[in-house]
């Protein structure tokens, strides 16, 4: 067994592959060449199925499996797929004229990448498109310790497409030859790839940061709605203490020692709620160090004095 690298650290360009066999038990569209490694699909112009080739023997955890498209044809819509499965392609009476057409379109013995869509038993998942490849282009998958399925195009992982696959069983590789693509050489890499952590931690680290962000997002939303929500109120509050101003209320100024001292003190369940709204909106404007108006001046100490009544001890 050769040595693991880590997938972040290896060239693909270094990468040291060699052709691997494919079983004669093959679709009946299809022409073996050069040792079994070559899978052609003949009057590839006349009919897109009937390409469904698997790899003789199974492929070890850890080893890329990979197919370069050799030869595509422009008549049809579609592509090919690729992915492990836990069935033998001796087993088969008759080898399905597809990847996905029955019994293997919900078969839970079968993982792949079939044109756009990551395929196992009845889930379907849109992933990297492989009806965009061309002629020379490479396209390979592999199954990591932990049963994850990862995908690479030309060499590069386009990311992890299953998990929970039974690294206990044998998993043969298995690739359909199917519409555009009309010819592919099957190879494994020398040397055993191992997914490395990180790439696994980094994307966890994503998601906790995107959740930690829409909290955020969503806590200033908040803010801006309890905000927009005061204006009115603000607004009637002025109102209020304007007309008891005419009619001789006085309010004691407050230093902004006794002012922070008050609002952290006071006996706030006691405050009528846009009382305290508007406290957490002064606080807010002291800690930004935003200009406070002199009409928010006025409400405030209007407030405060409410506290100093409410709370003895309190001076």
């Amino acid at each position: 067994m050769g040595q693991k690298n880590s997938l972040l650290m290896v060239d693909p360009a270094t990468w040291s592959t060699r052709a691997v066999q494919l079983h004669i038990a093959c679709g009946k569209g299809i022409v073996l060449s050069e040792e079994g490694s070559v899978a052609q699909r003949k009057d590839a112009t006349r009919q897109p199925k009937d390409g469904l080739v698997h790899t003789a023997w199974p492929i070890a955890v850890g080893r890329l499996f990979q197919v370069t498209i050799l030869e595509t044809v422009d008549k049809w819509s579609g592509s090919m797929g690729i992915g492990f499965t836990t069935i033998s392609p001796a087993e088969y009476n008759v080898i399905p004229s597809s990847a996905v057409s029955r019994p293997l379109e919900t078969s839970p013995c079968h993982w792949l990448l079939w044109g756009t869509t990551l395929r196992h038993k009845k889930k379907r998942k849109r992933f990297a498109d492989l009806t965009l490849l061309r002629e020379g282009q490479t396209v390979g998958c592999l199954v990591t310790q932990t049963g994850e399925l990862h995908f690479f195009v030309d060499g590069r992982h386009v990311g992890k497409g299953w998990s929970g696959l039974p690294v206990d069983k044998p998993l043969w590789g298995l690739a359909d030859v199917y519409g555009k693509c009309s010819k592919i050489r099957a190879q494994v890499l020398s040397d055993e790839i191992m997914v490395d952590r990180q790439l696994t931690e980094t994307t966890h680290e994503l998601v906790k940061a995107k959740d930690s962000l829409e909290q955020k997002d969503s806590l200033i939303q908040q803010l801006k709605d309890q905000i927009n929500q005061m204006d009115s109120e603000i607004q009637e509050l002025q109102t209020t203490i304007a007309g008891r101003l005419r009619e001789g209320s006085t309010l004691t100024p407050l230093t902004w020692t006794e002012t922070i001292r008050a609002l952290g003190t006071c006996d706030k369940p006691s405050l009528p709620p846009v009382y305290i709204n508007f406290c957490m909106y002064i606080s807010f404007c002291v800690c930004a160090h935003i200009e406070i108006s002199d009409s928010h001046h006025v409400i405030l100490l209007h407030i405060l004095n409410h506290c100093v009544a409410c709370t003895p001890g309190l001076h």
